[in-house]
């Protein structure tokens, strides 16, 4: 059977698919990997805390201005996507960041309060969310189509730009916080122009708002959305936490072994970036369903593995990369590494849950999760710090991937029996 499995998945468009995102999203990830001892030695603990904050806006603001209605349009690529659909999902996602820049513009008190940082930056957040998602829309789409090349010009292009122009700026001028952003938003806008340009000539365009297709569209996406908000929230609210109990200081240190250790997180999410697609393929052609849970458990010793290795590697790293400011949180690596291995399990194993659209099941698990790490975190995170922090994180996420992987089986067995 283990045979099978691998023969059967050499010889399709997986390995190749996931070999291009694997290198693409690792390439994707050296320029801002070479930016972070620049970044971590130029600003101050308390500037890089603060960009570390910044960076966790724009995660909370791109499901709120997406919705994840990219993974509708992903969806309705197998069925009878047009340009009514495309028009539509756009239009809205617009109309979101919108509304969010209204309130960043009301309520800027409330925000620096809250966050930590002026409405400037948070509408940067916002803009940048705007970007992302019209990317995610096109590039969803290019991989649906195994469009790998282009893909990987878009993804990697839009990073080398934003490299160039920091690192150049570094070497003539030096870097401030406030640079740091504009490039992002400038460089963000300009490649979502680009996505938008090349949608339209692929699919036209149509002022013509469809609320059927909206709403058709809010109907798988809604769980998928509240999926994605809450998973942030139990995955990034701690930063907003110690920032509020500890200071930026601490933040920049959790924030910055974090990013470390997230080159793990690249090579699962280039994988996942195949796998879904692959998933959705190889169920719609009717196959003995319960064989993708048998597929799904040979890659996750695979992935256990890799991140027992990945671990040993890179508790060396954090003093060469980070700078000696940063030894002390070495001991987060332990917290970070395993929660990442879960959230690749969770990848792995939510596609069928997807695919045979039982999409709420992947978000009622996640609110008593996150009401534990937020409890958790206030209570104690003050007493204990964020090494306790970082153990929260990875016990949310293995909470999770148990619950996606027992619900998979559960679907899957119930399929097979009917």
């Amino acid at each position: 059977m283990v045979r099978k499995f691998f023969c059967k998945v050499y010889g399709s468009t997986l390995v190749k698919s996931s070999g291009i995102y694997t290198i693409v999203n690792f390439l994707n990830k050296v320029f801002p990997f070479i930016l972070l001892p620049i970044l971590s030695r130029e600003l101050s603990l308390e500037e890089f805390g603060e960009f570390s904050i910044y960076r966790t806006s724009i995660s909370f603001c791109i499901p709120l201005v997406g919705l994840s209605l990219s993974e509708f349009i992903i969806r309705k690529f197998f069925e009878n996507l047009n340009v009514h659909y495309i028009s539509t999902i756009i239009i809205q996602v617009i109309a979101n960041s919108i509304i969010l820049l209204t309130i960043s513009l009301f309520y800027s008190e409330f925000i620096l309060t809250l966050m930590g940082m002026d409405s400037i930056m948070f509408s940067s957040a916002i803009i940048i969310a705007l970007s992302t998602c019209v990317n995610n829309i096109h590039r969803g789409i290019l991989r649906c189509v195994n469009n790998n090349s282009f893909f990987a010009v878009l993804v990697l292009g839009q990073s080398i730009l934003y490299f160039l122009v920091i690192f150049c700026s570094y070497w003539f001028f030096g870097i401030s916080l406030f640079l740091a952003v504009i490039v992002e938003v400038i460089v963000f806008v300009i490649f979502s122009s680009v996505s938008v340009y090349l949608l339209y000539r692929k699919y036209g365009f149509s002022l013509k708002f469809k609320k059927s297709y909206l709403k058709e569209g809010l109907n798988y996406s809604s769980p998928l959305f509240l999926n994605s908000i809450m998973i942030y929230s139990f995955a990034l609210l701690d930063r907003y936490i110690i920032n509020y109990q500890l200071g930026s200081q601490d933040v920049a240190l959790y924030v910055g072994v974090f990013q470390l250790a997230s080159i793990f997180q690249v090579l699962g999410s280039s994988f996942n970036s195949a796998w879904f697609p692959w998933v959705f393929k190889y169920l719609s052609s009717k196959p003995s369903i319960n064989l993708i849970i048998r597929y799904n458990f040979y890659i996750l010793l695979i992935f256990l593995f890799l991140s027992l290795i990945f671990l040993a590697v890179c508790y060396s790293l954090v003093e060469p990369v980070l700078g000696a400011k940063f030894l002390n949180g070495r001991i987060l690596l332990y917290g970070f590494v395993s929660a990442i291995f879960f959230q690749i399990i969770y990848w792995i194993f939510s596609p069928v849950i997807q695919y045979t659209k039982n999409n709420w099941i992947l978000t009622y698990p996640i609110i008593p999760i996150l009401l534990l790490s937020l409890i958790l975190n206030l209570v104690f995170l003050s007493q204990y710090g964020i090494l306790f922090a970082s153990f929260v994180y990875s016990l949310s996420w293995f909470i999770l991937a148990s619950i996606t992987i027992f619900y998979s089986i559960k679907i899957t067995n119930g399929i097979q029996t009917v």
